[in-house]
């Protein structure tokens, strides 16, 4: 949970993987200078030399407001997108570039593993999996990716009171390209079922609801309701 400041206050990036969030992140950086709680080589450590379960960019918003005051907070943000894309990004990155998940093992057994498994072992993956709200804070702003990156750019510039910095969020770990880099084949691309709708339907409820997307296909996604971040 990346920080940042920005006129001299506290601003939250609330970074829910698979969401643009390096990007989002490598922006920040770039306009505001280097930011606080993200250590991009925390997968490199073995287990026993890691501080705690996940990367402190991926710590979910409990755990967050456990370790920081929240008055010390001036501004919250995060980037979500629809729940069905982004578990299918998730496990094609999981699957073709950090090679925790075996080749052929399909898209709907996994699925079937994480809903079995997640509510005893909610860290796994570094928390790739886990529901996004579990990682926005209540009292966040919230952007969709559907709606692309330029409404950040925007308030952004609202909370500084100033337009600067670069005019767009350059894309960062694009899958394609890491896989062409480290010169990998690509794999074949994960088959959604009814089956794996519905596991998705149930482990990413909240989701859905919260943040206003249809349990269908990416492209139906509901307004964000009024009434929340």
């Amino acid at each position: 949970m990346p920080l940042a400041f920005v006129q001299g206050k506290l601003l939250h990036f609330a970074h829910v993987p698979r969401c643009a969030g390096t990007a989002v992140e490598n922006y920040l950086h770039a306009r505001f200078g280097r930011l606080a709680f993200l250590d991009r080589q925390f997968n490199a450590l073995s287990p026993a030399e890691r501080w705690s379960q996940t990367s402190p960019q991926h710590v979910e918003s409990a755990a967050f407001d456990r370790i920081i005051p929240r008055p010390w907070i001036a501004h919250r943000f995060a980037v979500v997108r629809h729940p069905q894309a982004r578990i299918l990004s998730v496990f094609r990155f999981q699957r073709d570039i950090e090679r925790r998940i075996p080749p052929r093992l399909g898209f709907v057994d996994w699925i079937t593993r994480i809903a079995a498994s997640l509510a005893e072992r909610p860290f796994q993956f570094d928390n790739h999996a886990r529901p996004a709200t579990d990682l926005v804070p209540t009292d966040a702003v919230v952007f969709r990716l559907e709606d692309g990156l330029t409404p950040v750019i925007d308030w952004l510039d609202q909370i500084e009171g100033a337009k600067r910095g670069p005019r767009d969020i350059a894309p960062a770990n694009v899958l394609e390209k890491v896989r062409d880099h480290l010169g990998r084949k690509a794999l074949p691309e994960p088959q959604i079922c009814e089956e794996s709708q519905e596991a998705i339907a149930r482990i990413y409820a909240a989701d859905f609801e919260r943040f206003g997307y249809l349990p269908a296909a990416p492209g139906a996604a509901a307004p964000i309701p009024e009434d929340r971040p």
